[in-house]
């Protein structure tokens, strides 16, 4: 797991948003872990899954789903524009898992875009799925392929 001294700052978002060139996304809120997804204890992506309360024995209801998404998305949606001046339009998949429900409640705050880890090249009829890479690491350039 990437240490959070490693991830950006609210203050280089700030900068970043200042260019034409770039486009700053969301990503979730607080939903970018694995949850408890089923009596077996497999974890899934919290932002796309219903998780298992092994307490109770039961899985979150559609309503604690939609509740706790938009909790979610409105507070990384209203962060972004206090600091960037801009509301976000693309929405980034964590781990790449979609979720309708959760993408409807994306669509709901403004998000026009949503980018997968699918492999392949986008679509401009599907700005739902486009595909993205991802890079791991601290990569050079001169690791990357050039145009």
């Amino acid at each position: 797991m990437t240490p959070r001294e490693r991830f950006a700052t609210w203050e280089m978002v700030r900068e970043l948003s200042r260019s034409p060139l770039v486009e700053i996304g969301a990503h979730t809120w607080a939903s970018h872990y694995g949850l408890p997804a089923n009596p077996q204890g497999s974890r899934e992506p919290a932002a796309a899954n219903r998780g298992w309360d092994k307490t109770t024995g039961r899985y979150e209801s559609d309503a604690q789903f939609t509740r706790r998404m938009t909790d979610d998305v409105q507070k990384v949606t209203a962060k972004i524009h206090e600091v960037a001046g801009k509301t976000p339009r693309a929405w980034v998949w964590p781990y790449g898992a979609a979720s309708g429900s959760t993408l409807a409640i994306a669509k709901q705050q403004g998000y026009q875009l949503a980018f997968t880890l699918n492999d392949g090249l986008g679509n401009v009829k599907d700005l739902d799925n486009i595909p993205r890479l991802l890079i791991a690491g601290n990569r050079r350039s001169r690791h990357l392929p050039a145009p």
